[in-house]
């Protein structure tokens, strides 16, 4: 029992990130509003949030992952975007841009410089 206590002593530590955590978390970054209120649309529509995240995860718990990420607490993989998207009829586009925004920002630097046409267009 010692030993747990110690190592959530450890993790509780304010100048310490938690395990596994992204260090790129803002939880009002653009992405999130996105999610969020395309959570409130499919909603109003009758989708409910289980509905969605057993799409993305159909092996997962239902609503947890997705509740999660709404509330900045867990990071969205990359490997959930565009299916997440797909749910919550997004244009994947759209939210990959914001996905690499929001957590590998160095990355989307030269994503947009190299790749991105200087009108805008993609």
């Amino acid at each position: 029992m010692t030993s747990i206590r110690t190592s959530r002593r450890a993790y509780l530590r304010p100048h310490i990130n938690p395990p596994n955590r992204s260090t790129h978390v803002n939880r009002h970054s653009a992405l999130l509003t996105l999610i969020n209120t395309m959570i409130d649309v499919q909603g109003q529509k009758g989708k409910r949030q289980g509905e969605i995240a057993k799409e993305v995860w159909p092996d997962a718990r239902q609503g947890n992952m997705l509740s999660n990420i709404k509330a900045g607490t867990n990071d969205l993989p990359m490997d959930k975007v565009v299916p997440l998207a797909r749910a919550l009829g997004v244009e994947p586009v759209v939210m990959i841009e914001l996905w690499f925004q929001q957590y590998q920002p160095e990355m989307w630097q030269i994503i947009s410089e190299n790749f991105v046409a200087r009108d805008g267009r993609r």
